[in-house]
């Protein structure tokens, strides 16, 4: 009993791997981990502070709502600034793709 083969493999050669292009993917995917991993720090960090607001609260209810209120404001506004930042980043990569073709 012969198994038929649905692809062809012979048909076609496989696209050329160099070094210098799997080099290139693996840094790719480290500068992608890092800037993840910076941005959950980011988010760590206004939620640690919004904590800490929030347990001052009874002792100064004027510096928690100063705390928070900051916390708040950064917090959307690093949020406005990596949205601005990944929209232009795509929009790079979609130019560079199409330059390519």
């Amino acid at each position: 009993m012969k198994i038929e083969q649905i692809y062809s493999f012979e048909q076609h050669d496989p696209p050329a791997l160099t070094e210098a292009v799997l080099r290139d993917k693996s840094e790719q995917r480290a500068i992608k981990r890092a800037t993840v991993t910076l941005a959950l720090c980011g988010v760590a960090f206004f939620l640690c502070l919004i904590a800490k607001g929030i347990i001052l609260y009874p002792v100064n209810a004027v510096l928690a709502t100063a705390i928070i209120t900051y916390a708040s404001v950064s917090f959307c506004g690093a949020g406005a600034i990596a949205l601005t930042y990944a929209r232009t980043h795509r929009m790079r990569q979609i130019t560079l793709k199409e330059g390519s073709t």
